[in-house]
This record gives structure tokens, C-alpha cells and sequence, in this order.
């Protein structure tokens, strides 16, 4: 799974990933809402499609549902093992 940060736009500092291949190649979106699920164990998430370079527009598709959970996992992991997150407001 190949992907990249991009940013949204100059006034938001929150950055939005890219899908670089695979089925959903070229789809843009950013993680909204995320909370810990402590009874399941899971983080729920939600996201927004930003773009999808003309193809049909994923949002809700199971596969891209896992894609995006699965890029999520990376960033967190990737920010905790680097001490660079904020938990709760800024």
C-alpha cells in the first residue's frame, strides 16, 4: 500500500493523505472524528473524500473503510513510537 501526506489547503494545518496505487489510486481524504472504543479494543474513526480523480467516490466502501483504517494504524504507530501526537484538545 503506497500513500502519501498532502495538504489540504494553505489555511488548514491538518494534512490529508493520497493513495498512490491500487484500486483507489489518486482518492484524496482526511481523518475527521476519532475515539477510543475501549470495550472492542478498536479506534472508530471518521473521514472525509476530499477528491477521487473522477472515479466513483468511495466513501462507505468496505475496502476503502479497511484501507483507511489500515493508513490510520500506520500514522498512529508511526506517532507514538516518535512522541508526536497530542491526545484531546491542542
Amino acid at each position: 500500500m503506497k500513500w502519501s501526506f498532502v495538504e489540504k489547503n494553505e489555511q488548514d494545518e491538518n494534512w490529508a493523505i493520497q493513495i498512490k496505487e491500487g484500486k483507489f489510486q489518486g482518492v484524496v481524504f482526511s481523518y475527521d472524528a476519532m475515539k477510543l472504543d475501549h470495550e472492542n479494543e478498536s479506534i472508530n474513526f471518521d473521514y472525509e473524500v476530499l477528491d477521487y480523480h473522477g472515479f466513483e467516490d468511495p466513501t462507505g466502501d468496505p475496502e476503502f473503510n479497511a484501507l483507511a483504517g489500515d493508513i490510520l494504524k500506520v500514522v498512529l504507530d508511526d506517532a507514538f513510537t516518535r512522541g508526536d501526537y497530542v491526545i484531546g484538545e491542542k
